[in-house]
């Protein structure tokens, strides 16, 4: 099955890093594929023999859906950066359920923007929460995926209480296939014990 869609940080600011990344896996007994996403820390010190840790599925207890609030989401194509002043994770993801209603409708209508904790996602037991979802309402388009959060050199989170964030948008709005790729920016407020928007 294939895998991609990695995005990485430094755990050290030398060799040690961490990848997570989406891959296809499938149901033998629902007989059918789906994306998961894994992470596996790697020491790339030594170049001649770099150590590759063992792929683990990460969990994503506490990331829902933004209209199915009683299922766990899945996790495809994530950005992730480590804010290191308060050690913790921001991941975009692929916002689910997609929107049927307009083609092309394998293209997620929304970012989902989440955060852990580096010590409960290393515990990989769950404990994410969704902070914001960027959409029409802060792009103008229908269509907002294929995110990636800036970040420094080292996947490091370099810009204060501000999280930027470029997302995909759809400039067809008045056609019937929503497939355009240009890019918007756009920024979350980082402000203490505020979520945001993420209905």
């Amino acid at each position: 099955m294939g895998a991609g869609q990695a995005s990485l940080l430094s755990l050290d600011g030398k060799g040690k890093v961490r990848m997570i990344y989406t891959q296809t896996v499938h149901d033998y007994v629902r007989q059918t594929r789906k994306s998961r996403t894994f992470w596996r820390d790697m020491d790339l010190s030594e170049a001649d023999v770099p150590l590759i840790g063992e792929a683990v599925l990460m969990h994503t207890g506490g990331i829902l859906n933004r209209t199915v609030k009683e299922k766990t989401a899945p996790v495809f194509n994530p950005s992730i950066v480590w804010d290191r002043k308060h050690d913790l994770y921001y991941m975009t993801r692929e916002g689910t359920p997609f929107d049927h209603t307009r083609m092309p409708d394998f293209i997620a209508p929304y970012t989902g923007v989440s955060v852990i904790s580096r010590q409960d996602f290393e515990r990989n037991e769950g404990g994410w929460a969704t902070i914001y979802n960027v959409d029409e309402r802060d792009t103008g388009f229908y269509r907002n995926h294929n995110a990636g959060l800036i970040k420094d050199a080292y996947g490091w989170h370099c810009h204060g209480d501000c999280l930027p964030i470029i997302v995909t948008v759809s400039e067809l709005k008045d056609q019937n296939f929503l497939w355009t790729y240009r890019l918007h920016y756009t920024e979350i407020q980082l402000v203490p014990g505020r979520t945001g928007r993420a209905d």
